[in-house]
């Protein structure tokens, strides 16, 4: 069984700022929201927790660990989405550039494109379900989405219902084929 948390709050997200790549802390609230999931999720089985190596997934994964005690994998797959210079951009003033289909070339401002997005964070999730373990994976908002959206069959244009800081959602067991693309 894989389970997934997004991090908790940080100030850039309080701001409604693009964090990407930046290593933001989690701030009071966003500690306080690890701590909360992390009694949800006290009774769960984890036999180990992947996050990305970011500070705000790492410090609330090591806040969920108090109770399970299990190994701490860092894997840079599961890092957000990197929206190159748009990081510490207001995200109602960018969102159009950075998440519309209508980009034609992301590279023009340094960020990776949706399908290698897609492509790095659906690599990791393969690797982590071949492991036949209880897993946690703590990481973003945006490896959130992609996960969904590649659970779902849904098209990169599509809403998706957001996740708030530090809500679990359970991955489905998921059929990886040779030849679907990720």
């Amino acid at each position: 069984m894989i389970y997934f948390v997004r991090h908790g709050e940080t100030d850039y997200n309080k701001q409604g700022r693009m964090q990407g790549w930046l290593d933001i802390p989690l701030n009071a609230n966003g500690i306080r929201q690890a701590h909360k999931a992390s009694e949800v999720l006290k009774d769960y089985n984890f036999d180990v927790i992947y996050c990305s190596p970011l500070s705000r997934a790492y410090k609330t994964a090591q806040i969920i660990n108090k109770h399970h005690n299990v190994p701490i994998i860092t894997d840079d797959r599961l890092k957000e989405y990197n929206v190159g210079n748009k990081q510490g951009k207001l995200f109602k003033e960018e969102k159009e550039k950075v998440f519309s289909n209508g980009i034609t070339n992301p590279k023009e401002y340094g960020a990776e494109t949706h399908s290698e997005f897609s492509a790095r964070v659906m690599s990791a999730v393969k690797d982590i379900q071949a492991t036949n373990k209880n897993v946690l994976i703590v990481s973003h908002g945006g490896v959130y989405v992609a996960i969904f959206k590649y659970v779902n069959g849904i098209s990169t244009d599509a809403n998706v219902p957001p996740l708030k800081n530090c809500e679990v959602y359970q991955i489905p067991k998921l059929c990886f084929e040779a030849e679907k693309d990720l």
